[in-house]
């Protein structure tokens, strides 16, 4: 956002303004070579109610349009126009294309709020206040309706993600997207929430057991399956759609792509990890858990540390060692569901806070760690460690810089 500073105003009076050619043509240079959108915002004061585009605004933009166009032609480019009960927004896909109305703006930060704009949810179903009577006395009706409107992705649905997803469920959240490439197995029954044995003697996928649970509690929620790994780029360019997504993975390179999804699109992530460490003579050494939030405006998992760039690298290269190591034995990945549920649980409180709670200040933002072995969770200030790779060359900058990932093409399955 660069405000327009008094001296780049050619004229200021109560019915308008007008900016000098020069100080735009600066802006929309820097469009061009770094393959931005130009978008002109402005406000109208007095409006109440749903704010509208003035006639004075569309012969603005009939001049301005092929100007912008003129020295970055790549676009869109567009407008945006706040009143003090809504918001407004249209783009240009060319010079002659002629404005298109944007159906909704999302505004993200410390919490996550959405402006929806002309019949975006007309006809939607209504919150019952029966069946959330007791969520409404906590997070109220606006919270609650709010929670509604929101698309989730889950990445990963195992010992963590299924929990995350099962809460979800009864928060009243109706629109999922689901991510992960696994089959349940036998011993995936204790861990995943809603498996049941014919489920691992079917070989299930995951994403599957998650969409069966949904349409046992509400046949009107809708999930998009993605029995796929986030790795694959088609896969992780869904995640666009998302207002919040929650990683419930446990490798470096899923947690790279979502930690890049964060930094180019602005959407936050609510990342999790759960991990008990085995000594040699395989008794429990360490009970972890971590609850962070990326938001859009703070550090990324690789500023603050979260991501093993030499782990990166194995997996990547195809030699990540298995997880689960004691020593030089290889074991399998101790799981317990009761650590398993209480970091499900701290990040689906993490996520109310964000969605329908107070704004969290950015010197308060903290994230939340978990020691088994002892029982106790502890907040830990949310600071950058460490110059990363991300930030610097990703943030904001949407499909304009390609995902860290493999260009797979896959389907989705919706019901």
């Amino acid at each position: 956002m660069v405000p327009v500073p008094p001296a780049a105003l050619l004229r200021q009076g109560p019915a308008g303004l007008a900016i000098d050619p020069a100080f735009l043509a600066l802006h929309l240079k820097r469009c061009r070579t770094e393959k931005l959108s130009f978008l002109l915002a402005h406000s109208h004061p007095f409006s109440t109610g749903r704010v509208a585009f003035s006639g004075i605004d569309d012969g603005g933009e009939l001049e301005l349009m092929p100007k912008c166009f003129a020295r970055a032609p790549l676009g869109p480019h567009g407008a945006i126009v706040v009143g003090q009960e809504s918001i407004s927004a249209r783009v240009w896909e060319s010079a002659t294309s002629g404005a298109v109305a944007l159906d909704r703006l999302r505004v993200v930060g410390g919490e996550l709020t959405e402006s929806v704009l002309a019949g975006r949810y007309n006809g939607e179903p209504a919150v019952d206040a029966v069946i959330f009577d007791r969520q409404i006395r906590a997070i109220g009706l606006r919270g609650m309706e709010r929670l509604r409107r929101l698309t989730v992705a889950i990445v990963g649905l195992g010992g963590t993600g299924s929990q995350i997803f099962a809460q979800l469920l009864r928060l009243g959240i109706r629109r999922f997207i689901l991510i992960d490439p696994d089959r349940i197995g036998p011993e995936g029954l204790p861990r995943v929430a809603g498996a049941v044995p014919d489920d691992s003697a079917n070989e299930l996928f995951k994403v599957a057991v998650m969409a069966r649970e949904a349409a046992a509690f509400d046949p009107t929620i809708e999930i998009v399956e993605l029995p796929h790994s986030v790795y694959d780029r088609d896969v992780a360019l869904r995640l666009r759609e998302a207002d919040v997504i929650f990683g419930a993975t446990d490798t470096m390179v899923s947690r790279m792509v979502l930690t890049r999804v964060a930094a180019q699109y602005l959407v936050p992530v609510i990342d999790t990890g759960i991990d008990i460490q085995l000594d040699h003579a395989g008794g429990v050494r360490r009970i972890g858990g971590r609850v962070t939030i990326i938001y859009p405006d703070g550090p990324c998992l690789d500023c603050l540390g979260v991501i093993d760039n030499e782990q990166l690298h194995r997996e990547v290269h195809g030699e990540a060692l298995p997880r689960g190591y004691a020593g030089e034995a290889v074991v399998p990945a101790a799981s317990v569901v009761a650590h398993n549920a209480l970091v499900a649980s701290a990040a689906v409180a993490a996520f109310v806070r964000l969605v329908a709670g107070p704004s969290v200040p950015a010197t308060d933002r903290v994230f939340w760690v978990y020691d088994g072995v002892r029982g106790a969770v502890r907040p830990v200030a949310l600071r950058t460690v460490r110059d990363c790779a991300v930030c610097p060359d990703a943030h904001g900058r949407g499909d304009s810089v390609e995902l860290p990932c493999q260009g797979r093409a896959v389907l989705a399955r919706s019901q």
